[in-house]
């Protein structure tokens, strides 16, 4: 007879449940029996509640039962957000079947305390409501409920939810369960006096014994040196290997090896399939990873080697028989870590439509940036110092003795018919700056003659719609482009070295305008000025989204379309990425050589100032072909536009290498331009 049986008639029904010998079911089994999926894609427009099944969730079996082996002291996974089952494969289960099964208490960290109680409203407390039985642990007054930080529940257990900015949160809280959510967006540290969060959300099992605890922190990419990656690499690091349908090689789902049209998002969605890493010719495609999935094996990165930020040409391949496949590893650790990325997600978005994705964010750092993050599951690493990269001395250093500001020196040729006068223009949201540069047409050397800037940065808040905000800039553009317009028509003088004018008044050759913003206000001023024509002096241009390598030239970008389909407006695409490297070229000329860049010697200060911080405030990224901006660059893309204009004009680089220009290509593109006039 139990103890239980001798004292049930002084006990309540409640107690005795408490304490009647239950199954002891493991995290995976109690998560078949219980849990229910009720967000997502696999829930359908119906919203009805989808048992929890390893077929829907092959990669997240394996997370589990590591989190159930008391051989891991902690289980770090690492994937893409809302496509790698992280809440559903350990967030959920690890803290539900704490409070249901083993009636212990829970913690549960995320980035602050308003995103922990969002988890808990829409996705915890849902995941209970959805089950009978789990249910039942919820409280039907809410008063019983506990409050926002200590969650109660019927038979008497209760989970902490709580923010990972609050050292006063996480502190006189003890659980032998602990969840960290997110961890990439926990802050460094909580205060002077404590480390991370997640090492300090660690120290809340201490009261329990080690063989009762459990401990799982998921997120996903951030940077190379945040605390999750540093886990990450101290852990078995496991990565899902999967076999090729065709010849059987087991190999990761890499992204580079990917094959669709790089131009075209449309045949990209319907096109994009896997070069497999093996001897095998056969393409992998998305309707494969099903069957793929269920053969998976998670293998154990060898130490010397990084598969992820680093991986092979040809691809990350294994031999099952000599790899190291879960729950062994090479590695001396106690973490047992998980990394996948989106491409292993068979619900969500399509390898094409990945691939489109991609496509469609070329061109903007941050974009790429967020791509191989929250989609490649990659860690950002931070460009390495750029150090052919000009400073600011170095560009103030090209001023040179008998140049004036805002006048042409008389060795520039410009009155003899060997030199030709350029303004660009980069415009903003209510303003503009202006560059006016002289560049002789055989050397290809140039000589600043004035930069400033019409109207002021507008303010948002002046504003109380976004209607009113748009026609506030569009007139303020307009404004500042009569100022250059004006300028213009006054002109610059030619004087000689000993200050005797030459010529009274220059005009510009080709003033370029950059319409990427405000793109309509800026074609019609041109065409206007231009007497109502789309040729003419006054040129809108656009920067290109090709990379400084590709083949577009930089003059013009013939591989875009520059005719507006409805309204029949023209532009003219540049490759400002490869301008600008150009650019940089001209600097590195020793000022008074041929195809050097000369400034003033007079120049003011602050205008001096501005154009030395502008045209530094870009770091080249030789492995991406691509800029990452520093700072305000409008001067840097004034002078990539100049470089644009001057090779329109005919300017001979002699000190720039410029042989890669297409010539076929820009003559078919300078006819079509002549046939839609």
């Amino acid at each position: 007879m139990t103890t239980t049986t001798l004292l049930s008639p002084l006990l309540s029904d409640h107690v005795q449940e408490i304490l009647r010998p239950r199954e002891r079911l493991s995290i995976l089994e109690w998560a078949k029996r219980y849990m229910k999926i009720t967000e997502g894609p696999l829930v359908g427009q119906s919203g009805a509640p989808v048992p929890w099944s390893p077929d829907t969730f092959p990669l997240q079996t394996a997370m589990i039962e590591a989190i159930d082996d008391t051989k891991w002291s902690k289980v770090a996974v690492l994937g893409p957000p809302q496509a790698a089952g992280k809440t559903q494969s350990c967030v959920m289960p690890v803290l539900l079947h704490a409070l249901h099964h083993l009636r212990v208490p829970a913690m549960y960290v995320a980035g602050n305390a308003e995103l922990a109680n969002a988890a808990w409203d829409n996705k915890l407390k849902k995941a209970l409501e959805a089950d009978p039985e789990l249910s039942k642990l919820l409280h039907e007054n809410p008063d019983l409920g506990g409050n926002r930080l200590l969650r109660k529940f019927t038979n008497d257990t209760h989970l902490h939810t709580v923010g990972s900015e609050s050292a006063g949160n996480l502190s006189q809280k003890t659980a032998p369960k602990v969840v960290c959510d997110d961890v990439q967006a926990y802050p460094a540290t909580i205060g002077p006096r404590f480390g991370h969060p997640a090492d300090y959300a660690a120290t809340r099992t201490g009261a329990y014994p080690a063989e009762e605890t459990c401990l799982v922190y998921c997120g996903t990419a951030g940077i190379m040196d945040e605390w999750l990656w540093r886990t990450m690499k101290r852990s078995a690091f496991f990565l899902p290997f999967v076999p090729c349908p065709a010849c059987g090689t087991f190999q990761l789902i890499e992204f580079d090896r990917m094959q669709f049209d790089h131009g075209d998002p449309e045949a990209a969605i319907n096109d994009t399939w896997l070069k497999c890493a093996g001897e095998c010719d056969q393409p992998i495609t998305f309707d494969d990873l099903p069957l793929m999935l269920k053969e998976h094996r998670w293998v154990s990165m060898p130490p010397d080697v990084d598969w992820v930020t680093k991986p092979p040409p040809d691809g990350v391949k294994i031999d099952l028989k000599e790899a190291t496949v879960y729950p062994r590893t090479k590695r001396s650790t106690n973490i047992a870590g998980f990394w996948t990325n989106a491409l292993y997600w068979p619900w969500g978005r399509t390898w094409g439509q990945l691939a489109a994705e991609f496509i469609s964010r070329q061109g903007d750092p941050d974009k790429l940036k967020d791509f191989q993050q929250n989609i490649l599951t990659i860690p950002w690493a931070e460009p390495k110092a750029d150090e052919d990269a000009p400073d600011e001395e170095d560009v103030k250093a090209h001023a040179s003795a008998g140049h004036h500001w805002g006048m042409i020196p008389e060795q520039a040729g410009v009155h003899t018919d060997d030199a030709v006068l350029i303004i660009t223009a980069d415009v903003q949201a209510g303003y503009i700056w202006y560059v006016v540069c002289v560049w002789n047409l055989k050397t290809g050397t140039c000589w600043l003659i004035e930069v400033g800037r019409f109207g002021n940065k507008a303010d948002r808040r002046e504003f109380d719609s976004k209607r009113e905000k748009e026609a506030a800039w569009k007139s303020r553009v307009s404004r500042a482009l009569d100022g250059l317009w004006t300028k213009n028509n006054q002109g610059w003088p030619v004087v000689t070295a000993k200050g005797e004018v030459l010529v009274e008044a220059v005009k510009a050759t080709k003033v370029f305008i950059d319409c990427g913003f405000l793109r309509e206000t800026v074609q019609n001023f041109c065409r206007l000025r231009n007497g109502g024509r789309w040729i003419g002096t006054w040129i809108p241009v656009e920067g290109s989204q090709a990379k400084a390598r590709s083949k577009v030239p930089v003059w013009p970008g013939a591989h875009a379309v520059t005719i507006e389909k409805k309204s029949k407006r023209r532009y003219y695409e540049i490759n400002t990425n490869r301008a600008k490297l150009y650019v940089r070229e001209l600097l590195a000329v020793p000022t008074g050589e041929p195809g050097s860049l000369i400034l003033p010697e007079d120049m003011p200060d602050y205008l001096r100032d501005q154009f030395a911080k502008q045209l530094c405030a870009e770091e080249w990224d030789k492995t991406r072909g691509t800029w990452k901006k520093r700072g305000e660059n409008h001067i840097l893309d004034c002078m990539a536009e100049q470089i644009s204009a001057a090779l329109s004009c005919g300017v001979k680089f002699v000190a720039i290498e410029v042989g890669d220009i297409q010539v076929k290509v820009v003559r078919s593109w300078f006819g079509r331009q002549r046939s839609i006039r």
